[in-house]
């Protein structure tokens, strides 16, 4: 990877990782709401996931880097979970989607540090 991808890399993932963290937590609320209060939210919540897989293929184009598809494809998952009704199951898939972003970001790093840019 050259250095170029690599920042826009890593600066994508902490990027998608913290979309991904803020909307796995705020999942975790739904279960409180009523049932007014929990269409809003899952509205909410969509448009962030929506913006999330918006990054994820802005770093594939970015980058070149095919491997972004098996994030884009956990986050439209999540997506298809909270069409389904069953919201809760979305950070499963938003997890994998963290797991996979987070192992990126290790890599791109690791070749900034090497590089002495970090």
């Amino acid at each position: 990877m050259y250095t170029k991808a690599a920042i826009t890399e890593f600066s994508q993932c902490e990027k998608i990782k913290a979309g991904i963290i803020w909307t796995s937590q705020t999942l975790n609320l739904l279960s409180g709401m009523v049932a007014a209060e929990k269409k809003g939210a899952e509205l909410a919540i969509k448009t962030i996931i929506g913006m999330i897989g918006g990054e994820a293929l802005l770093a594939r184009k970015a980058t070149g880097d095919t491997d972004w598809m098996n994030v884009e494809k956990n986050i439209d998952m999540a997506m298809v979970m909270i069409d389904s009704g069953v919201a809760q199951e979305a950070a499963f898939h938003l997890t994998r989607a963290l797991r996979q972003v987070t192992g990126k970001a290790q890599r791109a790093m690791a070749i900034l540090v090497a590089k002495g840019l970090l």
